[in-house]
């Protein structure tokens, strides 16, 4: 895909291949971290009373997911990793947490707490971070949903996310898509916007999770369907 034509159109569905969208959602494990960044989630979502993102995305924190890149039994303050769901069909249900955090919130430890090294104190962090694939349909049919748009298969830089400023930029390599079909290549393309525009704009998801390292631990989405988002 790294061949081909640049994308010229100024919006077209885009659909995000698994390991792309991957490192868009591991951008979002911040929010649920109980610091300066979930100020942000209560501002974005009225402090739970709006979607953060389209009903059809729900986001979990695993230890234990099959296909993840972390494993692990207990964080490192000894507390019993687990799931924990951090949204539910768009609307922020949960906290990543370690023992104060939990004790601040009164209620128990998510098993959340990480070293970035053995000399450094234990901080909050995720460890397999995912879009649940169990509401998703094969991205054949997702493909075959598109009229006239973008399959972005590949990054070429690493993604911009502004978490404060609620925006995004991608810049990708893939396939234009005609009517379900690839048409041809495409060796660059941008995707960029309002960051909470495109979760709330997610139309579609597909049942093919992948992971990627991400963090302090992995994250991982399965193929997203944006329609009619600014590309170019």
């Amino acid at each position: 895909p790294l061949e081909g034509r640049p994308f010229d159109e100024p919006r077209a569905d885009v659909l995000l291949d698994p390991l792309v969208a991957a490192h868009v959602v591991g951008r979002l494990a911040p929010l649920f971290h109980g610091d300066e960044e979930e100020s942000l989630l209560s501002a974005r979502t009225r402090e739970g009373r709006d979607a953060l993102a389209s009903p059809l995305v729900s986001l979990v924190d695993d230890a234990t997911a099959p296909g993840g890149l972390v494993r692990g039994t207990r964080d490192a303050e000894g507390t019993p990793q687990g799931r924990t769901r951090l949204v539910e069909r768009g609307l922020p249900c949960g906290r990543l947490t370690d023992v104060a955090a939990a004790a601040r919130l009164g209620r128990l430890p998510s098993g959340n707490a990480v070293r970035l090294a053995w000399s450094a104190p234990p901080r909050i962090g995720s460890t397999n971070f995912f879009v649940d694939p169990s509401a998703g349909v094969s991205p054949l049919d997702l493909l075959a949903s598109v009229g006239r748009g973008l399959y972005a298969a590949v990054l070429l830089e690493r993604p911009e996310v502004d978490l404060a400023a609620d925006r995004f930029r991608l810049v990708v390599a893939g396939y234009a898509v005609e009517r379900g079909r690839a048409s041809e290549r495409i060796s660059e393309a941008t995707v960029s916007g309002r960051l909470s525009e495109f979760l709330r704009g997610v139309a579609g998801i597909g049942d093919d999770l992948r992971f990627a390292l991400c963090g302090t631990g992995s994250t991982g989405s399965p193929t997203l369907l944006v329609p009619r988002w600014k590309t170019g």
